[in-house]
């Protein structure tokens, strides 16, 4: 189910959004890239959002 999707969302983003460092000059789609005390759980976490949180619907 999506909102399933959605609740994963939620909880990876949680395990790696306080190290975000925002870089609105890369040219690779994103503009952010992870800090670099950033733990294994976050990077693994911020991985696997990737692999399917971009075809998410935003929710309106």
């Amino acid at each position: 189910m999506k909102e399933d999707l959605y609740k994963k969302a939620d909880l990876l983003f949680d395990k790696f959004k306080d190290y975000i460092v925002l870089d609105f000059s890369r040219t690779n789609g994103r503009n952010y890239y992870l800090s670099k005390d950033a733990p294994q759980e976050a990077i693994d976490a911020e991985r696997e959002y990737m692999s399917f949180a971009p075809d998410l619907e935003p929710i309106r």
